[in-house]
């Protein structure tokens, strides 16, 4: 059995680390595949298309100032793997991508498999600040 002080201590210490751009970006997520799915639709008019398109787009706005927000209450040393590991991102990502281009040349690929290559620049970041940060930060 648990005792409440241990829960509270659980609860505090969830409360401190909770972020709402966690759930922001879940909601993104969903926005983005539910503006796919949508736009996929046949006799999709127009109007409603370029709704569609601009659905995921409030969440992003809402994101990018949360981010900004975030950087500003970083410590110098999260400053500079952060910074770091998206210099290297960057690189990888265009890499990528220019990849992808000339696979496109011999290997038509669909707009579906495009509007879905989104996941590959996070997980390069994520990736990159992972290795800025062992490097940075030894244990």
């Amino acid at each position: 059995m648990v005792d409440s002080g241990s829960q509270a201590v659980t609860w505090a210490e969830f409360k401190q680390k909770w972020r709402w751009s966690n759930l922001l970006a879940s909601v993104w997520m969903v926005l983005f595949f539910l503006a796919l799915h949508e736009l996929r639709a046949p006799g999709i008019t127009p109007a409603a298309r370029l709704i569609w398109c601009l659905v995921p787009f409030p969440p992003g706005v809402i994101g990018f100032w949360m981010m900004v927000r975030d950087t500003r209450r970083q410590t110098e040393m999260e400053r500079q793997v952060t910074g770091e590991a998206m210099v290297y991102a960057f690189y990888l990502t265009v890499a990528f991508y220019a990849g992808m281009g000339l696979v496109n040349v011999g290997y038509p690929i669909d707009s579906q498999t495009w509007a879905t290559s989104w996941v590959v620049p996070l997980l390069i970041s994520m990736s990159c600040w992972i290795v800025v940060y062992r490097r940075v930060n030894p244990r």
